[in-house]
């Protein structure tokens, strides 16, 4: 019994951890997604505006 809700206090443990290393990786991909959609609105902002980057 005693070995049994060790086990399951363990399984708990490390699924918390996969949930917690899920949710960084999450915020990581949301960050990159943001950075990419920045990227793109800042080249169809340049190309619109006559931009055509030559000095």
């Amino acid at each position: 019994m005693k070995d049994r809700e060790k086990e399951i206090k363990y399984l708990m443990y490390l699924k918390s951890e996969l949930i917690r290393q899920t949710k960084k990786e999450l915020k990581d991909l949301k960050t990159e997604l943001e950075s990419l959609n920045q990227e793109k609105t800042l080249k169809r902002t340049r190309k619109g505006s006559g931009y055509h980057g030559k000095n």
